[in-house]
């Protein structure tokens, strides 16, 4: 059981044990489940905002790369070997940012819709870049 699930379970078991009325104790046990989720929406998408960062700045060496790699070739100092590893790099780190972007974004709208604030406004905000107001 992961660490979340068995705060959660342990949450709930302990709110269950209270005495309070069944409407206030299921409104408890929600909150503590929302809560439980938003952590760890929140911790996973740290990590994303950082790898798209990094996957950003490997786009822009391999880019440079294959650039130099494509003089080398034109001018006959580099083989056709080396400018078709710099292209597939090039491609690989493309690649590796497109789904590094794309998990922040599944990071950040699962952020917003957990607490409660997902429109289609804020999703249009997020796919296409626009700040949100």
């Amino acid at each position: 059981m992961s660490d979340s699930a068995y705060a959660k379970n342990e949450s709930t078991q302990h709110v269950k044990s209270m005495r309070m009325p069944p409407q206030r104790r299921s409104l408890v046990v929600r909150r503590l489940s929302l809560l439980v989720l938003l952590g760890s929406v929140v911790l996973s998408g740290v990590p994303a905002v950082a790898q798209h960062q990094a996957r950003q700045q490997a786009v822009a060496s391999a880019k440079v790369s294959l650039d130099a790699t494509e003089k080398g070739y034109e001018i006959g100092t580099g083989s056709i070997i080396d400018l078709l590893t710099a292209t597939t790099n090039f491609a690989e780190a493309q690649r590796n940012y497109y789904l590094a972007l794309y998990t922040q974004l599944v990071a950040k709208t699962q952020l917003n819709s957990g607490a409660g604030i997902l429109t289609p406004a804020l999703i249009k905000d997020l796919l296409y870049g626009r700040p949100t107001k």
